[in-house]
């Protein structure tokens, strides 16, 4: 597993931020054309390749499961998301589908890879860090 992670490590230290291009729903995100556009080069490099499967668990679930490889090793590790098939706007149940698939492939890559979009805010709304008071610690020495 040492070949894996020290390819990963050098991966992570070349990948930049990705830009949020696309906007929807009120919200800027990545996509899955531009993630890939930007890490295929730099995961050819550092000899690591992504492959996402699609398997149907019944009752209207789904699991994407990403498997992160190493070229020359074999190493692999592999991380899984299961989700219901959900229902959106006006899209019929095939383009529904499709797009919970592209958006569970996005933030499965990113989580697998670290990968980091620029403006990180949460979709429903910017964290706002709060400021803490610092305490007086009394009774203690040195």
């Amino acid at each position: 597993m040492k070949e894996l992670m020290t390819a990963l490590a050098e991966f992570q230290k070349e990948c930049p931020l990705i830009p949020r291009e696309k906007e929807g729903y009120n919200y800027k995100y990545a996509s899955l054309d531009k993630i890939h556009e930007i890490i295929k080069p730099i995961m050819q490099k550092s000899g690591l390749v992504i492959s996402q499967c699609i398997e149907s668990e019944g009752n209207g679930q789904f699991t994407i499961k990403t498997i992160l490889y190493h070229l020359n090793t074999g190493q692999n590790i592999e991380s899984k998301f299961t989700s219901t098939i959900i229902s959106l706007g006006k899209m019929n149940d095939y383009q529904s589908l499709g797009s919970g698939i592209t958006y569970m492939r996005r933030y499965t890559l990113s989580a697998i890879l670290n990968l980091v979009t620029e403006d990180d805010k949460d979709a429903a709304g910017e964290q706002i860090k709060k400021e803490s008071k610092k305490s007086e610690s009394k009774g203690f020495s040195d």
